[in-house]
């Protein structure tokens, strides 16, 4: 007997005998009755559920959102290193700002800041 069985259980026989097999959905088994049981503890359990699918749910928005940030700076960091190469190399603005696409006031402003 394995997990499958004890997700698959239908009947408390079935719980019962995937159980017997095994020492860890034995443990699981009766904590499963616990929770069946008693209705505050099951309560208790959908908070917790809800209050760490709330916090799964956040942290993988904040995570995108930074990943995204990370990206456009880091898009920005290399068309204005690549815009100072092609402005050494001798390169117009306009070709620049074209190639890069930053504008041509930011291309400036880095030929200031050099």
């Amino acid at each position: 007997m394995n997990w499958s069985c004890f997700i698959a259980a239908e009947t408390e026989d079935e719980l019962i005998m995937a159980s017997e097999k095994n020492k860890q959905i034995s443990h699981a088994a009766d904590k499963l009755g616990i929770f069946s049981y008693d209705q505050r503890a099951r309560e208790l359990n959908e908070l917790r559920l809800k209050e760490w699918r709330d916090i799964e749910s956040f942290k993988d928005d904040a995570y995108a959102k930074g990943e995204k940030a990370g990206y456009e700076q880091g898009a920005k960091i290399t068309a204005s290193n690549s815009a100072l190469k092609l402005m050494e190399l001798g390169w117009p603005v306009d070709e620049i700002s074209a190639v890069t696409k930053l504008s041509i006031e930011e291309i400036e402003q880095l030929s200031l800041a050099r």
